[in-house]
Order: C-alpha cells, then sequence, then structure tokens
C-alpha cells in the first residue's frame, strides 16, 4: 500500500392497556410495559448521515489510494484498479516534475466509463507533510455529472509508527443542479509495504443543512479497521468503533486539527453516540463482496443496516429501524458508487450523491 501512497410520537396513552377485573369485593388492575418511541425525523437523519458516511469513508480513502498510484503511471495508459476488483484508470497528464497530474478512474475495465477525473497540485510541502489539492468531478453509472469535491489533503507520518503513513483531508462536496453543499472530511492509517494482517485508524465527519429538520446536522465516526490481505495490495477488512459523536445546532462544519483526528465546528449540541460494526471483502473504489455494517444508536431506540447484493448490478439495500421491535422505519438504497436515496418515515424521499444526502 505504500506504494500506492508513497506521492500522493409521543405515543397515545390508549397503548398503555389497563384491564379491570371487578367482583363484589375486590378490584384487580394489570397494564402492560411501556412501549418505547420510534426513532424521530431528528434520530433517522443522523443515522442515515453516518451510515452513509461509512461507505464514504471506505471508498474515498480507496479512491485516493487509486488517485495517488495514477501519478507514477504511464501517461494515456490503461490500467487495472490496484486494489483488484472492478474498475479501471488513466493518467492523462503530469506536469511540474510529477508533482501535479490528472488522472481519471472508471466503472470498466477499459476505461470507457467514467467515475471521477481528479485533477492534483501539490501545495506547500514540506519535509515531514505533503500536501496536495484536488478538484474531482463525480460520474454515475450512466455518465451523468454527480458532484464536485474540492479537497485539501496532507499525507504524513502515523502516529502508529513508521510502519504506517498517514491521509487526511477535509472537503466540501457541491452537488449538481444546486443542492446544498456537504462538508467532510476524512483521516486513515495505511500500512508500509503489503502486510499479511495491519490495523487501520481511520475515522470520518460528516456536517450539512438538513432542510426537513430546519438545522444541521454533523457526525464524526472514528472506525479502526483489521486488514487481512487477500493477495498483494489487495484487502478484506473487519471495523468497529464505540465512540461516534452526533451532534446538531447551527453552521456546523468539519475540521481537521491533526492528521489523526476530526472536529465538529459551529454552535453544536450533543445529540448522542452510538455503536459501528461491519466488514468488507474486498477494499476498493468499489467495495467488493460480501460487504455489510451496522450502526446502533441505543438511546434513540434506532437501527442503521445495509449490505451489498452483488449481481449484474451491485446495489446497496438498507434500513433505520427501531431496536425493540425491529420495525422497519426508513429505507436506503444506493448504487456502487453511493447514488440513490433514503425514504424516511414521513415519506420525504432523499436523494444520494456519492454516499452523502444531498438536498
Amino acid at each position: 500500500m505504500k506504494t500506492i501512497l508513497r506521492h500522493i410520537c409521543v405515543l397515545p396513552s390508549r397503548l398503555l392497556v389497563c384491564l379491570a377485573l371487578a367482583g363484589p369485593s375486590v378490584g384487580i388492575l394489570s397494564a402492560r410495559p411501556a412501549v418505547a418511541a420510534p426513532p424521530s425525523l431528528l434520530a433517522q437523519n443522523l443515522l442515515a448521515q453516518e451510515g452513509l458516511a461509512v461507505g464514504l469513508l471506505h471508498t474515498t480513502v480507496q479512491t485516493e489510494l487509486a488517485i495517488g498510484f495514477g501519478q507514477s503511471s504511464a501517461v494515456g495508459s490503461c490500467v487495472p484498479m490496484p486494489q483488484g476488483g472492478d474498475g479501471s484508470l488513466k493518467t492523462l497528464a503530469r506536469t511540474n516534475g510529477g508533482n501535479d497530474f490528472t488522472v481519471e478512474l472508471y466503472y470498466d475495465n477499459a476505461c470507457a466509463n467514467l467515475y471521477v477525473n481528479a485533477v492534483v497540485a501539490a501545495r506547500n510541502s514540506s519535509q515531514n507533510v505533503i500536501r496536495f489539492s484536488e478538484r474531482l468531478t463525480y460520474y454515475g453509472v450512466t455518465g451523468a455529472r454527480v458532484g464536485i469535491v474540492r479537497v485539501t489533503q496532507r499525507l504524513g507520518n502515523s502516529p502508529q509508527g513508521q510502519h504506517y503513513s498517514e491521509l487526511s483531508e477535509v472537503a466540501t462536496f457541491t452537488p449538481v443542479r444546486g443542492a446544498m453543499p456537504v462538508q467532510f472530511g476524512l483521516y486513515c492509517s495505511e500500512p508500509a509495504g503489503e502486510p499479511a494482517k495491519a490495523l487501520s485508524l481511520c475515522g470520518v465527519g460528516v456536517a450539512q443543512s438538513i432542510p426537513m429538520l430546519s438545522e444541521d446536522l454533523a457526525s464524526i465516526t472514528p472506525i479502526n479497521a483489521k486488514l487481512t490481505q487477500i493477495t498483494g495490495a489487495s484487502y478484506q477488512a473487519e471495523f468497529g468503533n464505540n465512540t461516534s459523536q452526533l451532534a446538531s445546532g447551527t453552521g456546523l462544519g468539519i475540521s481537521a486539527p491533526t492528521t489523526h483526528s476530526l472536529a465538529i465546528t459551529g454552535t453544536a449540541t450533543n445529540a448522542g453516540s452510538s455503536k459501528t460494526t461491519g466488514s468488507v471483502g474486498l477494499l476498493s473504489p468499489f467495495l467488493g463482496a460480501p460487504v455489510t455494517w451496522t450502526i446502533t444508536d441505543t438511546a434513540h431506540n434506532a437501527k442503521f443496516s445495509i449490505a451489498l447484493h452483488d449481481s449484474a448490478t451491485p446495489v446497496f439495500i438498507g434500513s433505520i429501524s427501531q431496536l425493540d421491535n425491529s420495525a422497519k422505519i426508513a429505507t436506503v438504497r444506493v448504487d456502487i458508487a453511493g447514488n440513490g436515496f433514503v425514504l424516511f418515515s414521513n415519506n420525504q424521499r432523499i436523494k444520494v450523491s456519492n454516499w452523502m444526502m444531498v438536498n
């Protein structure tokens, strides 16, 4: 992997059922336990944001690794994704001693169906930190432009030591057709070389305005991923965390105080936390089966779950459900690039682009 990284509701009271049995001289009153309230729209949106962000983290890190590989790839040559799996890449141009370059990633294996055009430029690098600015233009599987991501990126030493490198970035995604921008950030350590096993410490944060709620929501989700080599630069992963941060408020954003941390900015009110578990069969810009992850928010009686249905046209299908009775209250459906929709309990259908809700 180092080769790749190197350069770059309240329930009504009638639900409390009381049964009175009366006799001439005795009265008996019994009651069922109160039923927990279903997750609110606030809880549903927070879980949808965070659940999608896990997909955003994995696909973005792997996309950045592939883009970094393109810095040393022969200009004009169509080559397979370095991590294996579906897709291909082509370096279109390289200038400034190789520090500025343009790479395209494709859905297919013949560099025909464009996924992302990446224009990368080195900025103010030092001995220990390499800085890049990026302009990433994303396209859907049908060829339509999805939106533009502008990235400020740092590559440097990892707190895990000399056998790891650290990728850190903050970015703004501007969807097409005037939808509201979404701010996100991520960090991830990547092992040097191609070890049989490694522990990758990562995290992702997303902040955005939610018109449905008339406020901003933000989430930060650390992810500890246990990597197991399949072959070469191809890896599978099991991951999880117990320490996510959820918030609502105004003027919320995401910052990266260090290369291995994220923070929520703005006027934020704590909205709880959650637990994440999951696995990926192949880490690649297009995640390879089997893929599944679950986010549990006990305080809000809610769970997000999603899985990849592998077929000729792979699709991720997920839901938000109640913890106490498993009742489904929202549905999620996105394609291999994270484009699709979330349908909430109030029947509002919100578009998803590049693993982010867009309003």
